[in-house]
């Protein structure tokens, strides 16, 4: 389990935010990242023998809707997808697509999948 935390300061006040990110690398041909509302799964895992490029199959869905009022039955649905995480122009063009098919925010998503990047 990891913990990030974010201070801003307001006001001259300090506020600390902390979210729980999860990576579980148990499994080889899926690793499971979980924040507070997402889930993603890497299917097959993650190929290592190109450095210039990181090939996924990825999985998203929502396991913690923030605003559960303002759901239809597409966003309660996985999204199922494979790019590469180091081009930029896919990430962003899968960012997109997913915060308006689950109706998430693409803030948290963009963190999560720049989380995974940093960490592999």
């Amino acid at each position: 389990m990891i913990y990030t935390n974010h201070s801003t300061k307001r006001g001259g006040l300090f506020i600390l935010k902390t979210h729980v990110m999860k990576m579980n690398t148990e499994n080889t041909n899926c690793f499971v990242y979980e924040t507070d509302e997402l889930l993603i799964e890497l299917l097959g895992g993650i190929r290592v023998e190109g450095l210039d490029r990181m090939r996924v199959t990825m999985k998203v869905s929502v396991v913690n809707r923030k605003h559960p009022q303002y759901t239809n039955e597409l966003a309660d649905l996985a999204i199922r997808h494979n790019l590469d995480l180091y081009n930029d122009t896919q990430v962003e063009k899968f960012v997109r697509r997913v915060a308006e098919k689950l109706e998430v925010g693409s803030i948290a998503l963009t963190k999560a999948i720049a989380a995974i990047t940093c960490r592999s």
